[in-house]
């Protein structure tokens, strides 16, 4: 019986790929402060894994966390213990998209100068869909991909 058990996790592990858990962290990124890592994650797979950095954009009135709030709902550390690099971005609250906009693209060098890839995966959420679309318009060859979700989008067409 223990030769059949030996056998079979070699087996799961050539299928299947060993999964060494190490501590990883995501980065919380402000215009004031630039990046600080987080506490340590426990890494269990490479499922979320992206060639690019992971980089989170909040809304109008956004936060990282408050208290026990947290705005992104613990998607970024989620993301990490799959194998995920993740940024959370802050930028001013209630600005125009514009200032938010710059904001962020600081911000961004800073990530790309910080983690050496070449580009970024943006995901804007509500006011953060500005954002994303700003830095991705400014510097489109460090921007991989723009995800926007629950964001303002309309667009407004002239009557003929």
């Amino acid at each position: 019986m223990k030769n059949f058990f030996a056998k079979n996790a070699i087996a799961a592990t050539v299928l299947f790929g060993a999964v060494t858990a190490h501590a990883a962290s995501y980065q919380l990124c402000s215009v004031s402060t630039g990046c600080r890592t987080t506490g340590n994650i426990s890494v269990t797979s490479s499922y979320t894994k992206t060639k690019y950095p992971l980089v989170f954009a909040h809304g109008m009135a956004g936060f990282s966390k408050i208290g026990p709030a947290d705005y992104w709902y613990g998607i970024p550390k989620d993301l990490v213990a799959g194998g995920s690099s993740v940024y959370v971005t802050q930028v001013a609250s209630f600005q125009s998209s514009e200032v938010r906009g710059e904001q962020l693209l600081k911000q961004v060098q800073d990530i790309v100068a910080i983690s050496g890839a070449a580009k970024v995966n943006l995901i804007g959420h509500s006011h953060g869909n500005q954002s994303i679309r700003y830095v991705a318009a400014a510097i489109p060859s460090k921007v991989a991909s723009a995800t926007g979700v629950g964001g303002p989008n309309k667009v407004l067409l002239s009557p003929m």
